[in-house]
């Protein structure tokens, strides 16, 4: 595991993910991307610290799958044109993704 990697899920387990430099990056990425390729033809995908950088990118579009949250369901939250996907217990189920360019 990466050092940043664990700073910033502690940052996301105490409700302040979002004001790390990991999701800044994120964001100024999704802004990058959109202005490249439009952005009604941008998504973001994620699984835990991806999903809620998925959640927080700005993106029109987010599917996480088991995305990472804080203490108390902190960053559980959906925004508007997310889909969540959530196991209760531990499973190593496989998503597959699609894209057409």
């Amino acid at each position: 595991m990466d050092v940043n990697d664990l700073a910033t899920d502690l940052a996301i387990g105490v409700g302040l993910g979002r004001f790390t430099p990991r999701f800044k990056n994120g964001k100024r990425l999704a802004r990058k991307v959109e202005n490249k390729y439009g952005r009604e033809n941008v998504a973001a995908y994620g699984h835990s610290l991806g999903g809620a950088l998925a959640t927080e990118s700005g993106v029109d579009e987010r599917l996480t799958y088991n995305k990472a949250a804080g203490i108390g369901g902190l960053g559980k939250q959906k925004r508007r044109g997310q889909t969540d996907y959530r196991h209760k217990k531990r499973s190593h189920k496989w998503f597959i993704c699609f894209f057409q360019v």
